[in-house]
């Protein structure tokens, strides 16, 4: 992946986790850009290339841009249908994980620090968490990362969380694991 479709991806990530991976939420196309540190007008650059590949759509002429379905896909993740509430996220098979699990696994660890933040959890509850995200993003340093040593650290925080069926819902937990 050369550099130019590193920022790209980066920038569809940023947008999925600004919108929650509601493409009928709109955002700036330069404040995505800002997030990840592009000027106004690199960022419009690469916004224009994500909309020629059916990635990102323009919703208004001032700049306001959403996901695409083809743009969840892109990032590895299913778009929801009308009768799913959230995108499914999955890991690939194989024992390394690729480009896309990267992807599924940097959301999960987005949403997990967006709940954790809201509160509620007991203390011990969230630094065990913590210390699970600080193994996973470790982890992902990795030359070879292996894909059962992140389902087994997603299923240990499945577990710190057991009793919050909201929180597991929330973070996409339940979706990665089942």
């Amino acid at each position: 992946m050369n550099s130019d479709e590193m920022t790209s991806t980066s920038y569809l990530q940023e947008l999925y986790d600004t919108t929650q991976g509601d493409p009928e939420t709109q955002v700036s196309m330069h404040d995505i850009g800002l997030a990840i540190g592009l000027e106004k007008s690199d960022a419009g650059r690469i916004a224009e290339d994500l909309m020629v590949q059916g990635y990102i759509e323009l919703k208004t002429l001032a700049g306001g841009i959403s996901i695409t379905n083809e743009g969840l896909g892109f990032l590895g993740i299913t778009p929801a249908s009308s009768g799913q509430q959230e995108p499914r996220l999955r890991l690939s098979s194989g024992p390394i994980i690729h480009d896309e699990d990267r992807l599924v696994i940097n959301t999960i660890v987005s949403n997990i620090k967006m709940e954790l933040a809201r509160g509620g959890q007991d203390y011990t509850t969230t630094e065990q968490a913590v210390l699970d995200l600080k193994v996973i993003e470790l982890h992902l340093l990795s030359p070879n990362p292996k894909t059962a040593v992140f389902i087994e650290l997603f299923r240990s925080l499945e577990q710190s969380f057991k009793d919050d069926t909201a929180f597991l819902n929330a973070s996409g937990l339940t979706t990665l694991i089942s």
